[in-house]
């Protein structure tokens, strides 16, 4: 469980480094590694941490999908991650990914499924320091360009999110089940597939 938890610390982006880090295990490695390249989502919306990888494409769909899923074993498992010592790592990790999502979502009808370009930055294998393709591109779904299943995969992690936090942050969980609704209700209200939107189905549909 300890190396799960592990496993995320390193692909979140810095300025404040989750309580994973604490560890140390992923010491050797320097800041430098941790910086991620800036993209124009991130101008826009100041969305300073996330989950993915410095240098790769933030793809939202499994993106949120794997949130929902960690959010869910710590539902389940709850007991399991106190007794090991690792609940407090668990949420602060959980709350990154839902951070950037919140970040992602700045209205009720808008949300951005995707940060970079998945062929330019799967063929990048320099240093995140040393990018030179320029500001990474944004894509979103909106009422014009919908995508229901992104939206309720969103709907889904954020709802998971607010039973993770309702009893040790009730304010937060608050926030996250009113982005839950407004997301599940563009999902529902809205239907499309969101690849017609975002350039994202040679990668994950």
């Amino acid at each position: 469980m300890t190396l799960i938890i592990i496993f995320l610390a390193p692909a979140t982006s810095p300025p404040n480094p989750p309580a994973t880090l604490y560890f140390g295990v992923f010491g050797y490695f320097g800041w430098g590694f941790f910086r991620s390249v800036q993209s124009d989502l991130k101008v826009r919306l100041r969305v300073i941490s996330t989950q993915a990888p410095p240098g790769s494409r933030k793809f939202m769909f499994p993106f949120s999908y794997f949130t929902t899923v960690i959010n869910w074993g710590i539902i389940e498992y709850e007991e399991g991650y106190r007794t090991s010592g690792q609940l407090e790592y668990a949420y602060d990790a959980v709350r990154w990914s839902l951070d950037y999502f919140i970040k992602a979502h700045p209205e009720p009808h808008v949300f951005y499924g995707q940060t970079g370009d998945g062929g330019v930055d799967h063929g990048y294998w320099g240093r995140p320091e040393d990018w030179d393709k320029g500001p990474r591109p944004s894509f979103k779904i909106t009422e014009a360009g919908p995508g229901s299943e992104l939206a309720g995969e969103a709907a889904a992690s954020f709802a998971s999110g607010y039973l993770v936090f309702k009893d040790v942050d009730p304010t937060y969980a608050a926030t996250l089940l009113e982005h839950a609704r407004q997301l599940y209700d563009f999902a529902n209200e809205f239907r499309g597939v969101y690849t017609d939107a975002i350039p994202a189905s040679g990668f994950y549909k």
